[in-house]
């Protein structure tokens, strides 16, 4: 079976991918600086907090104090409580955006080995994170025309949202997987992947379906779509092929009563015309009148079979009765889809960033 390669659809495709990959990015970004942005709420809380007990310890203290100015007590008799809030008010309380800088200035080397290795990390989880590559097919829902009165009478061999709804049914997918020659998705993984991803969706124009799916190869990817095809055309061909060589035999049948009755109306005439050079007498004969006759009606069945055969013919066209075949061949792009081996190593060294600033600002908060 012939594939036409449609390229301008194929590089919708790979930008599609393309599309999908730069929003993951962004998203997983919007997700790093939400986080930092959460951790400077959190440290402008501590700091809120820190303020509100060092004030809290010196109202105590000044009251402490004056206690013991008017004789109500000594300083022994000061609780230890108020004593310890004497000391130093907490590190953290005493944060600002320029003294986390500088302390984090004071650990920049933690803070690139800690970005160096989640990088590192995140290199290494790409290497044993399997590649999936996707592929993808668009198909048109074959057709067939009859003759009609006074027009051609067209009709789908199928709906194309029901045949959306079978092509997703768990046995069509795993029919696809046993003529894939895989074992069951429940035993291996790479059956397990293609029957999961395995889709059709409706296009923009009604008579056109989308197929998709992903596998852990290329080749097994573009191998998916043809089998589910051939899968999705057979019943189509049980519905089609009945139909289409009923109205060709008509065709053929048609076309000989055509040729028949054009032979049968070429002798009438020859008759008539070797009958007008012999005379009037001649014409008038009942014979010839018989022919005259039979002529006439021969040239009114001649125009209703070259009608008939007209019909037929503009039926059987290409544009008009066609089966269930492929639009865009079976794509799948050269590199994989998943996992982007770029983007985890710059997840993963954004993440090991972040740990080295908490370890560097851990012992300063410790200390508060």
């Amino acid at each position: 079976m012939a594939y036409d390669h449609g390229a301008g659809s194929n590089g919708l495709c790979v930008h599609a991918l393309c599309d999908a990959s730069i929003e993951r990015r962004e998203a997983t970004l919007y997700r790093i600086r939400k986080a930092g942005r959460f951790v400077e709420r959190l440290l402008a809380h501590a700091a809120q907090i820190g303020r509100i007990c060092r004030d809290v310890r010196n109202s105590v203290y000044n009251n402490a104090l004056e206690h013991r100015s008017r004789g109500v007590g000594t300083v022994l008799e000061i609780p230890r409580t108020y004593l310890r809030m004497h000391q130093e008010p907490p590190a953290f309380a005493t944060f600002s955006p320029r003294s986390l800088i500088r302390q984090l200035f004071k650990s920049l080397k933690l803070v690139v080995l800690a970005g160096v290795v989640g990088a590192l990390a995140g290199a290494a989880v790409s290497h044993f994170v399997p590649l999936r590559w996707a592929a993808s097919m668009t198909v048109q829902i074959g057709q067939i025309t009859t003759p009609g009165s006074p027009t051609l009478d067209r009709r789908q061999i199928e709906d194309p949202l029901t045949v959306i709804d079978r092509y997703n049914l768990p046995s069509f997918r795993l029919r696809v997987v046993k003529d894939l020659g895989l074992p069951s998705p429940d035993a291996a993984a790479a059956s397990r992947e293609i029957f999961d991803s395995l889709n059709a969706t409706q296009e923009t124009s009604p008579n056109l379906i989308h197929l998709h799916v992903t596998a852990y190869s290329r080749q097994q990817a573009e191998a998916a779509l043809r089998f589910a095809f051939d899968e999705l055309s057979i019943a189509h061909r049980q519905l089609y092929d009945p139909e289409v060589d009923g109205m060709k035999r008509e065709f053929d049948n048609s076309s000989r009563k055509l040729a028949a009755a054009e032979a049968d109306y070429a002798l009438g005439y020859q008759a008539i015309r070797s009958s007008a050079d012999q005379g009037k007498a001649a014409l008038d004969s009942a014979r010839n009148i018989l022919v005259t006759n039979m002529t006439t009606q021969i040239s009114s069945q001649i125009l209703q079979l070259k009608q008939q055969v007209t019909v037929l013919q503009q039926a059987l066209s290409p544009m008009n009765t066609y089966p269930t075949r492929v639009v865009e061949a079976p794509y799948a792009p050269l590199q994989p889809r998943s996992p982007s081996a770029k983007l985890l190593i710059a997840a993963g060294a954004i993440l090991g960033l972040l740990v080295g600033a908490a370890l560097a600002l851990g012992p300063a908060v410790k200390r508060g």
